[in-house]
């Protein structure tokens, strides 16, 4: 399978080569703070995405935990499978379903891009790291970079309390009060899908599995002068028996039709952290036939 970080590494180091030619020629002599924040963000995404391992999660599983995001608590550190991790989706998502806000840049206006969509994003926890940085760095923090098809990056930084999270802007080339509202309630935004993430993969049910190509593939190819495959990993939701007992010796309620249900977490006594419960229809003995339709009803133009 084809990695996003493929694509985005050169894509990272080309724009350094390239930016020294566009400063000289632009007319005014440095770049404004908005500018200067996209630069930082480039360079932060293309450090973290570098000593990453990827995980690919699929795009259903992330849009259950979109719908979820109300209910996250983003109090402490994350602590993922790894210190740097490239979340990568198996469908790009539109940034309207995964983003507070949509954000049209420059960029996509000169393209005439209607909509941006979101590959993936690259998640580092510093305090995971063994690594020494330098004092009041940008990495000795949590760092979540939204990784978007235009090429552009959105990127946010903040310490992990034990109360909830905020934004850092001490070492930020701008500070909070010169972003829109639009575009603050974004980096919160942010935040929370990376404690969603956490929340997800540290789930008893849910494993992360390293896939390890062929060695004898990877040979082939690179004797004859082809990239080699790379690895990566999946995550694999594990069923568990869940049995629902009610007062008086009941189990469970009846259902009278079929209805899906959205993916969402939930909490087990048997279990310290809460388990996935991926979408899935229930009352499935009554079929199709017996679900609810919506009809609408569409007012004739005047």
């Amino acid at each position: 399978m084809k990695l996003i970080r493929d694509r985005w590494m050169p894509m990272f180091a080309l724009a350094r080569q390239l930016e020294p030619r566009v400063l000289n020629l632009r007319t005014k002599e440095a770049p404004d703070i908005i500018e200067q924040g996209m630069k930082a963000d480039y360079r932060a995404a293309e450090a973290l995405m570098a000593i990453s391992e990827t995980i690919v999660l699929p795009s259903s599983v992330m849009l259950d935990l979109v719908h979820n995001i109300d209910r996250i608590d983003t109090r402490g550190w994350v602590r993922l499978p790894y210190p740097y991790v490239t979340i990568q989706f198996t469908h790009p998502i539109l940034e309207t379903d995964l983003m507070a806000h949509e954000e049209k840049n420059d960029l996509m206006k000169t393209f005439g891009l209607k909509e941006d969509m979101v590959e993936g994003i690259v998640i580092g926890n510093a305090d995971q790291d063994k690594r020494p940085f330098p004092p009041q760095h940008v990495f000795n923090m949590m760092n979540c970079c939204i990784l978007f098809r235009s090429t552009s990056v959105n990127r946010v930084a903040w310490l992990g309390t034990d109360k909830p999270a905020h934004p850092h802007w001490q070492n930020s080339t701008f500070k909070e009060a010169n972003l829109p509202p639009n575009a603050r309630e974004n980096k919160y935004r942010m935040i929370a899908l990376c404690y969603a993430i956490n929340l997800f993969l540290n789930a008893p049910n849910v494993i992360v599995q390293r896939e390890k190509p062929d060695p004898k593939v990877n040979a082939k190819r690179k004797s004859k002068g082809k990239a080699l495959l790379p690895e990566y990993h999946t995550v694999t939701i594990q069923k568990l028996q869940v049995k629902y007992e009610e007062p008086g010796g009941k189990t469970g309620t009846a259902h009278t039709r079929m209805y899906p249900v959205r993916g969402h977490f939930r909490k087990l006594a048997q279990y310290e952290d809460p388990i996935w419960i991926p979408n899935h229809f229930r009352g499935l003995k009554h079929g199709l036939e017996s679900m609810v339709k919506e009809v609408y009803r569409v007012p004739p133009k005047k």
